[in-house]
């Protein structure tokens, strides 16, 4: 196993990983991918769920031969939250944003069909769409554990060949401080649904939770940008994020995870040891047990979304799908 600690450079459902999962590190993150002109489309399900997604580089010959790459938001995460982390890949690869069934614009005909496993089943729909038999897979917090969800469905007209597990778990776990917090803020709420203002603030502070108080208070620009693209979001509703926050349910991949050295994957797991959504332990026991070449990155500073606290994490991710050592 890969292991590597790196020092300070000169966004689960409610019962396994926190939302946390909006990025600002450009200035105008939203501008930029308007300028990739990605294809706008959805995808039905054979469960009648739609999902919505914008595809980038698909259809440019230059890329022909690339394998693409997938992004798998977490709870309340919407496609554009993933905006400023974009640019970044499409240098090389296609690349897939999309809304996780029942949160954003992707819809579903009944709030049961929203689960872990179904969740799981949606990348594999999607890849059967686009006729993609080779991906890359990278997924933060509850897209973490919908990644190795699919990974357990073994799925064989479909091979992954990198995968990357970004502040996730492989079983179910209440463990985390923030959790709790979180409970108490939802109680705190005059009406259910709430008001618009008591929305606003709550996913403020659910956001600002994932961050860590140092990177707060020294980057304050950073905050306003992230803060503005986290208002830009579409169809981050409480009745949406409550319905996926309980979507998790039991579960425990662990025999999962052994199993994907032998399949070719190669994976890379990345944690925050500062990160109050999911504890660094669970990263380092989730690398522990996919063993191998499994490479794992901790960042001492780190918080719970990576790419914003650590901007640096989403070059090591580029140059790990593109065989960097």
């Amino acid at each position: 196993m890969q292991i590597k600690l790196l020092l300070p450079p000169v966004l689960l459902s409610l019962t396994a990983a926190t939302l946390c999962s909006a990025v600002a590190v450009d200035h105008d993150p939203l501008a930029v991918t308007r300028r990739l002109k990605p294809i706008v489309g959805n995808v039905t399900t054979s469960d009648g769920t739609v999902l919505s997604y914008r595809l980038f580089n698909h259809t440019q010959p230059a890329y022909a031969n690339a394998t693409p790459v997938i992004f798998v938001g977490g709870t309340g995460q919407v496609q554009t939250d993933w905006d400023t982390v974009i640019p970044h890949f499409t240098k090389k690869h296609p690349v897939l944003a999309f809304d996780n069934r029942g949160i954003g614009l992707s819809t579903v005909t009944n709030d049961t069909l929203v689960t872990r496993q179904n969740m799981g089943n949606d990348i594999h729909e999607l890849t059967k769409h686009f006729g993609w038999t080779h991906i890359n897979l990278v997924g933060i917090s509850m897209g973490a554990i919908v990644s190795n969800t699919f990974m357990a469905s073994n799925f064989t007209d479909v091979q992954v060949d990198h995968l990357v597990l970004i502040a996730g778990a492989y079983k179910d776990s209440s463990t985390s401080p923030l959790i709790q917090e979180i409970g108490r803020w939802l109680n705190s709420f005059s009406t259910t649904p709430p008001p618009s203002g008591e929305w606003k603030a709550f996913i403020h502070k659910l956001m600002l939770a994932c961050l860590t108080p140092d990177f707060i208070n020294t980057h304050p620009s950073e905050i306003r940008q992230f803060l503005r693209q986290v208002d830009q979001a579409k169809g981050r509703t409480y009745e949406k994020f409550m319905v996926q926050a309980g979507a998790m349910g039991v579960y425990d991949l662990s025999e999962a995870l052994k199993g994907y050295e032998d399949r070719g994957v190669k994976t890379m797991v990345m944690h925050g040891k500062l990160d109050a959504g999911m504890p660094v332990e669970v990263g380092r026991a989730m690398s522990e047990l996919i063993g191998g070449g499994v490479r794992y990155v901790e960042y001492p500073d780190g918080g719970h979304v990576l790419y914003e606290s650590n901007p640096e994490s989403v070059d090591a991710i580029a140059g790990f799908l593109d065989g960097e050592e």
